[in-house]
């Protein structure tokens, strides 16, 4: 299904990519490094906030360190003087003893400036910026920025309000965003989803923080590259109850992204608040979710024999049983035919009888009179 864009200023709004510190672009007017280093256990420490310069001979590799105390996502520029960027630029991180390269998104390239972003989880041991030279020397200028950016732990979701538009950036293909919400009062949600053009994210839905398999409930994946509104099928949750949102790339590039969760009332799938319906009276539904159970309560009007008339708009999409109120025997149970089918058994005047339809098509709907 697809509708008319989000509301693009307010994403904008809500999504501005904060900067926290800057420093200069060009011009070099940060203090140059004095004395590069080129063996990972001498790098010479920077303020990456605040800029360096560095002067590299041809093909020739430097090592610079610096320290991330919490997550943080960089915007990393890479600049030159003489109009013209060659250094390659790599950040790497110790894992197990070992330097290993962190993936990043280069969002500008043009002939003297280069941009990165980077996602620099908190660690006791220091990064490293590792600069290589092109073939000719060239004298390059190194700045960050800290960017705004969404928790990217399940722990520390963001919370945000059913119904209200929510937004966030990913900045890297390995970037995830969380946030949570509570369901109210409804016990099927949608997600209304948008992105810039050529950009893909998935959105899972888990009931607890493990963000685990066995925890999720629901997904979708929002796949337009062009950038317009795409909706979820329904997803089931429990009333009243939080749940947590992760937001990641699929395809496409890293871009900002919007969305908000619906929520929709469905027929209880529970005896005990079964919805009253009366007898004689055709009743309608829709099977919204895999394996949805529907159940209706029927008071009788009259002691004799009952006819139940029932139709479906496919073949084998749900079943249909009756019993009465407080008793496990069925009166009837079988598939709801979608070209009709009927039944009769006896009730009793002023008793109460259960009608539970189970679903076994999405998206199939159901009709059923009880006389």
């Amino acid at each position: 299904m697809k509708n008319k864009r989000i509301n693009r200023t307010l994403a904008a709004v809500l999504m501005s990519a904060t900067v926290l510190a800057s420093a200069p672009v060009a011009g070099f007017t940060a203090p140059v490094v004095a004395e590069a280093a080129y063996k990972a256990e001498n790098a010479t420490p920077v303020d990456i906030f605040n800029g360096f310069t560095a002067t590299l001979s041809k093909s020739a590799e430097q090592l610079y360190r610096f320290n991330v105390t919490k997550d943080t996502v960089i915007a990393l520029t890479v600049s030159s003087e003489d109009n013209s960027v060659s250094t390659d630029v790599t950040i790497k991180r110790k894992i197990n003893g070992i330097y290993v390269n962190v993936k990043g998104y280069r969002y500008t390239d043009s002939n003297n400036l280069r941009q990165y972003y980077y996602n620099l989880p908190a660690d006791n041991s220091p990064y490293l910026i590792c600069l290589k030279g092109p073939f000719t020397e060239e004298t390059v200028g190194i700045t960050a920025t800290k960017m705004k950016d969404v928790s990217n732990h399940i722990t520390s979701a963001k919370e945000i309000k059913m119904g209200k538009l929510a937004a966030g950036q990913l900045y890297t293909e390995d970037d995830n965003d969380y946030f949570k919400f509570n369901s109210g009062k409804y016990n099927l949600i949608k997600i209304q989803a948008t992105s810039e053009n050529w950009a893909s994210n998935d959105y899972s839905v888990y009931k607890d923080t493990s963000g685990k398999a066995a925890s999720l409930v629901g997904s979708f994946r929002y796949n337009d590259l062009g950038g317009d509104t795409e909706v979820s099928n329904y997803i089931r949750v429990t009333p009243h109850k939080t749940y947590y949102v992760k937001v990641n790339r699929w395809n496409g590039d890293p871009k900002e992204y919007s969305f908000k969760v619906k929520g929709f009332m469905d027929v209880s799938d529970s005896a005990k608040t079964a919805k009253s319906v009366k007898m004689g009276k055709t009743v309608k539904g829709k099977i919204e979710v895999k394996e949805d159970v529907d159940y209706y309560v029927v008071k009788a009007t009259k002691t004799g024999m009952a006819k139940l008339s029932c139709s479906s708009s496919g073949l084998f999409a749900s079943e249909i049983e009756v019993y009465r109120k407080g008793s496990a025997k069925k009166l009837f149970a079988g598939y709801i035919s979608p070209s009709g089918n009927e039944a009769k058994f006896k009730v009793q005047k002023n008793k109460s009888y259960i009608v539970k339809v189970i679903g076994k098509s999405t998206g199939s709907t159901y009709s059923f009179k009880l006389k």
